[in-house]
């Protein structure tokens, strides 16, 4: 079986394990302290071009690198005040740090000294609607798309603004001229989808959303609104099994291409922010600057424990032995007790080959959290390596008794179970990977490799009947064809 390698820790999982770094809002972290020369409805009441005084904020409180950032573009709105650039620079800079009734000022600033720039009246538009003044936030994005008729974001930003302010013709009407020039898409189906709902148009909404969870099977809150069109329509059982497949997955959903607020997102400095920029660049095994922008990160907060123990895991991947175990120290010193961190040291050791080592500090881990399932995990790895079938069972069968939602640990029973020739064991811990909903494509495959290996095709086409009865309870579609298709 395929070794799991060293990955990059993300909030929520190092936020199961004790770590400090959750979905914490970056503006309460930031400690921002904004003192606004001119109020929210001031700006709001100023005449067409009359230019509402700059909003004025404390920067005092911040780490180093955010204030030195802040610093500078506030040197340069004061050098230039009336440059709309400047000033919506400064307030995309806010807008990273989620400082929404500053960056507000400067946006309007922005859109009265431009009036032809899309980008500010779209960023207002959007600052409005996070801060819930979604009848203002309207009024942008139509001033928005007047210079930009086909902008995606704009388009379904008004919409879903419409939408959630119940004006549920002009959000339907705009809905549909969104998925006629952009079929399928998914945030103007689930849109869509929602108002035929609130509006009781209950066998569209289910037919909608229907191709859209079919083409999107880990859309959580898509799945949970096709339940609820289920649920209103009497069909209990089809909004059992969405229910089951919201569960699977509740907050995924497809991503929106929108460059201006990734672009924002990318101007966040604070130690989260690099963080987050950190992961995504992991993701496409970009280690080096992955630890680049950890290096940042540690730098503006050098108490950031998860910085530390990802740090590890990229120097680990870069070779970086002295850096590894730098990082290691810090984080140790941190956190004594981290069985995360000590999982992670025993994976270093465990990819250069040093097994011996790494079982140490699995059972390290395992003795500072006995609920520390991804220990176990390794140590069983360890041991089927080494053939030894019997501490790998127990040392599986605790994982998945402790985290049934790990399909690693059902794989690896199935697997030893089918090494022992015990056929209906391995298929009972094989089915437990369609816990994983959506999700579990991938194991799928995972099982079709074990049974190859074993040279199992009868006890394959076994498990696939019983696992394409088990999707079908559950909802999942798209397991249910790619088993049917791969019965031999």
């Amino acid at each position: 079986m395929r070794l799991v390698t060293l990955t990059i820790h993300d909030a929520p999982a190092v936020g199961r394990r004790g770590f400090i770094c959750g979905r914490a809002r970056i503006c309460a972290a930031l400690s921002f302290v904004i003192a606004l020369a001119v109020t929210a409805s001031a700006c709001r009441e100023s005449a067409g071009t009359e230019l509402p005084p700059p909003p004025a904020f404390d920067m005092s409180p911040l780490t180093p690198g955010v204030r030195a950032q802040l610093r500078t573009l506030s040197a340069e709105f004061k050098a230039n005040p009336a440059d709309a650039r400047a000033n919506l620079n400064l307030a995309k800079a806010l807008v990273a740090y989620e400082s929404y009734i500053a960056a507000e000022g400067y946006l309007r600033r922005a859109t009265i000294l431009d009036s032809k720039d899309h980008q500010s009246a779209y960023l207002l538009g959007w600052v409005l609607a996070a801060q819930g003044d979604r009848e203002s936030a309207v009024a942008d994005f139509d001033r928005a798309l007047k210079l930009k008729p086909g902008s995606l974001p704009a388009n379904l930003a008004r919409a879903d603004a419409l939408r959630r302010l119940g004006r549920n013709p002009e959000a339907e009407k705009s809905f549909r001229r969104i998925l006629k020039d952009h079929p399928a898409q998914p945030h103007a189906q689930f849109g869509l989808g929602n108002v035929l709902l609130s509006t009781g148009s209950y066998g569209e909404a289910i037919a909608v959303l229907q191709d859209l969870c079919s083409a999107n099977p880990r859309f959580g809150a898509a799945h949970y609104t096709l339940a609820e069109a289920h649920r209103k329509a009497g069909d209990r059982e089809r909004a059992a099994s969405q229910l089951a497949a919201y569960k699977a997955s509740p907050t995924r959903e497809p991503a929106l291409d929108d460059e201006i607020i990734q672009g924002i997102k990318d101007l966040n400095r604070s130690h989260q922010g690099l963080y987050n920029r950190s992961l995504r660049v992991a993701s496409s095994g970009d280690w080096k600057q992955a630890a680049q922008l950890l290096e940042e990160a540690v730098s503006e907060d050098p108490n950031f424990l998860v910085g530390h123990v990802n740090l590890v895991t990229c120097y680990a991947h870069l070779g970086d032995v002295k850096k590894t175990d730098e990082h290691y120290r810090r984080a140790l010193a941190l956190s004594p007790d981290s069985a995360e961190l000590q999982n992670t040291r025993g994976l270093v050791d465990k990819v250069a080959g040093r097994n011996a080592e790494a079982r140490k500090y699995f059972l390290r881990a395992i003795e500072t959290d006995p609920n520390h399932y991804t220990s176990y995990e390794n140590l069983g790895q360890i041991s089927f390596e080494a053939g030894d079938l019997a501490s790998a069972l127990r040392s599986y069968e605790k994982s998945a008794a402790i985290a049934p939602h790990s399909s690693r640990s059902w794989i690896m029973l199935g697997t030893i179970h089918l090494k022992q020739k015990r056929q209906e064991q391995a298929r009972d811990a094989f089915l437990q990977v369609l816990r994983l909903g959506p999700d579990a494509e991938p194991a799928i495959q995972s099982v079709m490799s074990a049974y190859k290996a074993a040279d199992e095709g009868l006890g394959w086409n076994a498990f696939a009947r019983a696992a394409i009865d088990r999707a079908k309870q559950l909802g999942l579609t798209t397991i249910q064809l790619q088993l049917a298709m791969a019965i031999r």
